[in-house]
C-alpha cells in the first residue's frame, strides 16, 4: 500500500491491516463487528491490538505530504474518508453533496457534513509513536508517525461549506446519521444464531 501522488511513499505496516481483513473473514467474523472495528475499534469498551489494527480502514486512503493549500487539503481527506465508508458501508455514494444537495437521491448537503462531523475531530498528523501506540520508534526507525486521533485535541466547529469552498463557511454542523434513516433502532431483533 502506498500514499499515491507523485511521492508514492509506502505505507509501512499497512500489510497489518490487509491481515486483520483476511482473518476476520476466516474467522466468519459478523458483519455488524466487522463494520464497527474499522470505524470505532479504537473506541470499543473490548478495545484490543486487533480492534485497532482494523481502524487502518480510515487511513489507507491517498496521502498528499504536501499539498498546494493544506487547509483545504483538511477538506480533501474528510472528503475521502466520508466517500470511502458512506460506499462501503451504505452503499452509497454522498461525496457530491459536499458542494450541493444530491440530484438523485434524497442525500441534503447537511447530511453530508453530518456524516463528516464524525471524522471531523482526529486529525492526521505527527504524533509521538508511544501516544498511538504500535511498534516502538526502534522499530519503526523514526519517533513520529502519521496517526489519526483525538488525542488531546479540541474540535473546531464544522461548518456546512456552501458551494463546498472553505471560503463560504454556513451553519455549523454536528455529527448525526443520514436524514432519511429514521431511527437508528433497530425495527426487530435479529434471530438467534444457531
Amino acid at each position: 500500500e502506498t500514499s499515491g501522488y507523485e511521492r508514492d511513499q509506502e505505507k509501512q505496516f499497512a500489510w497489518r491491516y490487509r491481515d486483520w481483513v483476511v482473518d476476520a473473514l476466516n474467522r466468519d467474523m459478523p458483519y455488524d463487528r466487522f463494520v464497527v472495528e474499522q470505524l470505532a475499534g479504537d473506541e470499543l469498551a473490548d478495545c484490543s491490538e486487533r480492534s485497532v489494527i482494523a481502524t487502518g480502514m480510515l487511513r489507507l486512503g491517498t496521502w498528499n505530504d504536501e499539498p498546494n493549500d493544506p487547509q483545504d487539503y483538511v477538506y480533501d481527506r474528510l472528503e475521502d474518508l466520508v466517500h470511502v465508508t458512506s460506499s462501503a458501508f451504505l452503499g452509497l455514494t454522498v461525496k457530491c453533496a459536499r458542494c450541493h444537495d444530491h440530484k438523485f437521491d434524497a442525500i441534503p448537503q447537511t447530511d453530508y457534513y453530518r456524516l463528516a462531523a464524525v471524522f471531523w475531530p482526529g486529525a492526521i498528523q505527527p504524533r509521538d509513536a508511544k501516544l498511538l501506540g504500535g511498534p516502538s520508534a526502534a522499530e519503526l526507525g523514526f519517533e513520529n508517525v502519521l496517526g489519526w486521533t483525538d488525542l488531546g485535541a479540541k474540535a473546531e466547529p464544522l461548518y456546512l461549506l456552501r458551494q463546498g469552498e472553505r471560503s463560504k463557511p454556513g451553519q455549523v454542523v454536528s455529527a448525526g446519521p443520514l436524514s432519511f434513516v429514521r431511527s437508528l433502532a433497530r425495527p426487530f431483533e435479529p434471530p438467534p444464531v444457531e
